[in-house]
């Protein structure tokens, strides 16, 4: 049975709770959850609950992330935080991991949330691997470089006043390299870096930041021995003796390939079911499912309906309907939950003309929240000639 992960979630909005709650659920996480909305019971739940790992919505009435990793840190406890956003941009992405969480995501992107905090707490075991490793350095060297290894964790420090370097065994094989292969270095691990991350980490690792900071935490790309990029989480550690002048540097090189080429592929999946629906030439749009509002709509639904995309986002399917139609969407919607998968139906376009079309909907989960994709196939020609065809005295030409 897999350990028991004790959860605590700092939110304040009932369905942001649900959806949480529901994804962890459907997760293989073997989990206790603890909502809390207030500080005062969310500090009380850090000492009691004793969490593994705490899920925080950065915006909250009178409060924020940002506080919650203060209070984290107060207390000095080593518990990954998550910061859940409605949006983000790079400013915001960059001093929230500068404040300590270990990672965020836009609720949109929900189902990142298993990964996001297998991650965390598999960064954490690291972590306190690595500190084992520092206590039992002298009495389990053997041991503690085979577990680098398996951990792809290279270590390595600096003296600045004589700027002899040392490396561990996997940070050269995080080169590409054995032990002793290569000469180790500043200038000769700069040299790996990817021409695209070599400012950042020039940057990160000057002297000026060095002096200014007693940690520092970034992620940068290199290019091995093989010529593979590789990416790599860096944590650096400053020792400064007599008027803060820095005497050594240690550091630990984290290789992050495998979980940062998931990610990618990951976006890459989201962005060709996007690139899909946009470019797909026959009409779809989202609804949610409860209030039946218009989360979505791809270019050939709007130009079909003819409303711009803003117009269409503020309206829901009844929008679409005469009066009698209303009536008896509502009234198959109340017997028969599961009636809007196929059927005819009929549309008004935005001036007023009438659609005969058929729908195929169904059923999945769009930004956290229950929705259907409706296709829509206009079928107004083929209806009216079928009528035509009915009528006395029409007969197809032989």
């Amino acid at each position: 049975m897999t350990p028991l992960i004790k959860i605590l979630h700092f939110e304040s909005n009932a369905f942001d709770t649900e959806v949480i709650k529901r994804q962890l659920e459907k997760s293989k996480i073997n989990f206790e959850y603890k909502q809390v909305e207030k500080q005062t019971t969310f500090v009380k739940a850090i000492k009691e609950f004793g969490p593994d790992i705490v899920l925080t919505d950065h915006s909250l009435p009178a409060f924020d992330s940002w506080k919650v990793l203060e209070i984290i840190a107060k207390e000095h406890k080593n518990i990954p935080v998550i910061v859940i956003t409605r949006s983000v941009s790079e400013t915001f992405a960059a001093e929230t991991i500068q404040k300590g969480a270990y990672d965020y995501f836009i609720k949109s992107n929900i189902f990142r949330l298993t990964n996001t905090i297998e991650n965390a707490l598999e960064k954490i075991k690291l972590e306190n691997d690595r500190q084992t490793y520092i206590n039992e350095l002298e009495k389990t060297s053997e041991l503690l470089k085979e577990t680098e290894k398996l951990a792809h964790l290279g270590s390595w420090s600096m003296n600045m006043e004589t700027f002899e370097t040392r490396w561990s065994d996997e940070a050269y094989r995080i080169l590409g390299y054995e032990p002793g292969e290569i000469k180790a270095s500043y200038q000769t691990f700069s040299g790996f870096i990817h021409p695209a991350d070599r400012e950042t980490f020039n940057n990160m690792t000057s002297d000026t930041t060095v002096a200014e900071n007693d940690e520092i935490k970034f992620s940068f790309r290199i290019i091995d021995k093989n010529k593979k990029v590789k990416y790599i989480r860096n944590e650096l550690f400053i020792s400064k003796g007599e008027k803060g002048k820095v005497i050594k540097l240690t550091g630990f090189n984290l290789d992050i390939t495998r979980e940062k080429e998931i990610e990618l592929k990951l976006i890459e999946s989201e962005q060709r079911y996007r690139n899909l629906f946009e470019t797909n030439p026959l009409p779809m749009f989202v609804l949610e499912k409860d209030s039946l509002t218009f989360l979505d709509a791809n270019m050939a639904a709007l130009n079909q309906y003819g409303y711009s995309r803003e117009e269409f986002l503020n309206m829901t399917a009844f929008d679409i309907r005469s009066a009698e139609e209303k009536k008896r969407f509502i009234d198959m919607r109340s017997t028969n939950p599961t009636f809007y998968k196929i059927g005819a139906w009929e549309h008004y376009k935005k001036d007023g003309t009438k659609m005969m079309v058929k729908v195929h909907a169904d059923d999945m989960l769009f930004e956290g929240r229950k929705a259907r994709i409706v296709f829509v196939m206009d079928v107004t020609e083929k209806t009216n000639t079928a009528k035509a065809l009915k009528k006395p005295g029409i007969k197809l030409n032989s």
